[in-house]
């Protein structure tokens, strides 16, 4: 590319940021994936053998 070229092309940059949505999903998401291994590690603990969980 020509010198000429480079300095006609605009510069692109994207927007680095969350939205509200985008903040919403990522604490819902942390709020079900702590609950999933709470939930398991409370389902071991009442069953006793590792077998029966299987």
């Amino acid at each position: 590319m020509s010198e000429e070229t480079l300095r006609r092309v605009p510069e692109q940059q994207l927007e680095r940021g969350l939205g509200p949505l985008d903040a919403t999903m990522i604490v819902v998401g942390s709020m079900i994936g702590s609950g999933i291994f709470i939930t398991s590690a409370e389902s071991t603990r009442l069953v006793g053998a590792p077998g029966w969980l299987l």
